[in-house]
């Protein structure tokens, strides 16, 4: 049988040098098998609370998902739940205040666990007791194409009493701001709605009417000047009323990161 190699070639001396290469070499896939074991033995010992998403720069959950603020004080969700559905989980992480009729949702963009980037999820869910009284519920935001507001209603109404005097409000950011904004039916008790930079691109007629069907308090829409879908802000732009406005914030990112942006100020000038 005839050599793959060129004459006076060696075969590649390791799998990294013969994954490298170029040309027939590619052909040299003996290997492979090989380098599947090593990596499936790297994966066994790396866990994390989400698969990692590189643009959203997800770090781990430490082993006892407790977490310090800059004063020493532990963090933690006071409760945590996970539901299936559709091969896929959903993460919920519960922060109890002193008034339980006041409740705070916050729905994480693609992909994001209910800590967030550098905990700021669990973080603002506790300034947001420690300051208002609020109790909140952070929730992930997998790929699905189940109601995922549905849900988040039934997990809500699980440890909460809703009312007519309860007052229910929501931050949706990237993909969670778009769930939250087509779902709304899904979970009418939501007044106030604070949607922060959804993908314009992707289900835009969708997301204009869902605008316009709205009928509750407040949607506040909120774009960085640097996201990509800001071009399109006009659009949504058409459909502004006393209750549904659009802002765009100067200098922001799509993760508002820039310049140590701080959300619970977001908040507090859109929806408190």
């Amino acid at each position: 049988m005839a050599s793959i190699f060129p004459k006076n070639r060696m075969p590649p001396r390791s799998p990294r040098t013969q994954i490298t290469r170029t040309g027939r070499f590619q052909r040299c896939l003996w290997n492979v098998p090989l380098l599947r074991r090593k990596r499936n033995h790297r994966r066994k010992h790396f866990t994390s609370v989400a698969p990692r998403n590189r643009m959203q720069g997800h770090t781990r959950r430490p082993k006892d998902g407790i977490v310090k603020d800059m004063s020493n004080t532990t963090l933690t969700f006071d409760l945590t739940k996970s539901c299936e559905s559709a091969n896929c989980y959903i993460d919920y992480g519960f922060v109890f205040g002193s008034d339980r009729q006041n409740i705070f949702l916050i729905k994480t963009g693609q992909d994001g666990s209910i800590y967030g980037y550098q905990n700021k999820y669990l973080k603002l869910a506790c300034e947001l007791r420690d300051l208002y009284g609020f109790s909140v519920v952070c929730a992930s935001t997998p790929s699905s194409d189940i109601d995922q507001m549905a849900q988040f209603a039934e997990i809500v109404k699980s440890e909460f009493e809703i009312t007519d005097a309860t007052k229910i409000y929501f931050m949706g950011m990237s993909n969670g701001a778009s769930i939250g904004c087509l779902g709304h039916a899904s979970f009418p008790q939501i007044s106030r709605f604070l949607l922060i930079n959804p993908p314009l691109m992707i289900n835009t007629t969708k997301l204009c009417r869902r605008t316009q069907e709205f009928t509750g308090e407040m949607m506040n829409f909120v774009f960085g000047s640097l996201d990509p879908s800001v071009h399109l802000v006009d659009i949504l732009k058409l459909h502004e009323r006393e209750n549904v406005h659009v802002a765009v914030v100067p200098g922001q990112d799509h993760y508002f990161s820039k310049n140590g942006f701080n959300l619970l100020e977001l908040i507090k000038s859109t929806i408190l």
